[in-house]
């Protein structure tokens, strides 16, 4: 039995409106809604990744080193932001969760247009 049926169903609570009303968000599976998880510890993300906390250290540099990289640590606070943590997850495999690219795009103010145009326009002359 999990922990949260365990203390859910705890002797404690005398009714089930009681019980319910009492009950911590802590206690609500993963699975039954889609949280706001916040900030967490290198704990939290690892649970997340499905890793105990020795492995997702050693692992993290490669996650970081990665094209799509993990999301970093605050600054500050040196938690992981756990919601960004699952979009990056999903937008490994954007196929399985409908989103359209993982690529962020290009700013068009830094296209070299007049480059580019010249590059295929001499590329055509050439032929």
């Amino acid at each position: 039995m999990a922990f949260a049926e365990r203390a859910i169903q705890s002797p404690r609570y005398s009714s089930c409106a009681e019980r319910q009303s009492r009950r911590s968000p802590k206690l609500v599976a993963l699975s039954d809604v889609e949280p706001v998880l916040g900030d967490g510890t290198v704990a939290d993300a690892a649970r997340i990744m499905g890793l105990s906390k020795s492995v997702f250290e050693k692992k993290l540099p490669g996650l970081r080193s990665r094209r799509l990289p993990f999301p970093a640590p605050d600054e500050t606070t040196g938690l992981f932001d756990l919601d960004a943590i699952v979009q990056w997850r999903k937008r490994r495999h954007p196929h399985l969760y409908y989103l359209t690219s993982t690529d962020e795009g290009e700013d068009a103010r830094c296209i070299d247009v007049r480059g580019r145009l010249d590059e295929v326009l001499g590329a055509r002359k050439a032929r």
